[in-house]
């Protein structure tokens, strides 16, 4: 066989098998095996800003951590999903890049929810940001690098990595301009199903609509979990009146309205994705009843969470 053609079937050798290994672009180290592999996964990935738009001066848009400043470094996030059964502790786990020593190490204590998201900025003013990002804002899991360029994300190609307390690479994510898609307009790169599926263009997933990114929630603006789950009290009079403060995850805003039953409740006020305040109805009939809270995206609802005496 001739040299050349020996040289051409090796490289696609070599290609077949990243592509075997690696599909997508997504590596996790051998050393960490399946057993070991915590239930963290990358969903989405900012590395290459969008330019604000100087025709539309009443939105940034590339301003994805709210500050009111588009900045090609600060404004790059990367955010990372329990998909686990039970909370996980990501105490001293690192998120970072390939080639610059920006990086993030989650301090002592960091619980991540079952199905919930966290969300590491490269940098920005979090604080003056009036974002939510689903529930991470509200359950204290927003984060930022800092400095002057963040994780410090290459355009043309870099990579993100997740490694546990030991060092080990747990999750990793490579691109470049090809890969894993082509990105013909600086947008997010965003699993497609979420959590599950490859890396695709933000846009490109159902129900994005014209969202370049989403962190800390799906690509519809949704957070990952929504769940009512108390009521305290969980008792009261069928006379109504009861200011009841209502639990869970996931309320989004504005609350259209709050059901004990078939009957709407009063004074609803949303205190923050995980709980809302409202003043319960009056009932004709003692016992439980079912609670529903209805936002722009949908229904909450919890059975017989509320009892009528």
């Amino acid at each position: 066989m001739p040299k050349h053609i020996r040289v051409a079937f090796y490289l696609m050798s070599l290609v077949s098998l990243f592509l075997l290994v690696c599909p997508n672009g997504v590596q996790v180290n051998d050393s960490v095996s399946a057993a070991q592999r915590p239930p963290l996964v990358i969903n989405e990935l900012l590395a290459r800003v969008p330019a604000d738009d100087p025709a539309t001066p009443d939105v940034i848009e590339g301003d994805a951590n709210g500050d009111g400043v588009r900045d090609a470094n600060l404004d790059e996030f990367v955010e990372l999903v329990n998909t686990g059964m039970e909370p996980f502790d990501i105490s001293g786990y690192e998120v970072d890049d390939s080639n610059s020593p920006g990086s993030l190490r989650f301090p002592n204590g960091t619980i991540l929810p079952a199905g919930e998201a966290v969300v590491i900025f490269g940098g920005g003013d979090l604080v003056m940001s009036r974002l939510e990002f689903g529930n991470a804002r509200a359950l204290g899991l927003l984060f930022s690098v800092g400095g002057a360029n963040g994780f410090g994300f290459g355009n043309a190609g870099d990579a993100v990595i997740v490694r546990n307390p030991q060092g080990q690479e747990v999750a990793r994510l490579d691109y470049d301009n090809m890969n894993p898609v082509p990105q013909p307009v600086f947008q997010s790169l965003n699993r497609n199903p979420e959590l599950t599926g490859p890396f695709i263009n933000h846009r490109d997933v159902a129900g994005a609509g014209q969202r370049a990114f989403s962190p800390g929630t799906r690509v519809d603006g949704r957070a990952f979990r929504r769940v009512l789950t108390g009521a305290s009290p969980q008792v009261g009079p069928l006379s109504g009146g009861t200011q009841v403060t209502l639990t869970g995850a996931g309320f989004g805003s504005p609350i259209e309205s709050v059901w004990f039953g078939s009957r709407a409740a009063t004074d609803v006020m949303r205190i923050n994705s995980l709980q809302v305040v409202v003043r319960a109805p009056a009932s004709t009939t003692a016992g439980p009843v079912d609670v529903k809270v209805i936002d722009r995206f949908g229904e909450i609802v919890a059975q017989g969470l509320y009892t009528y005496q």
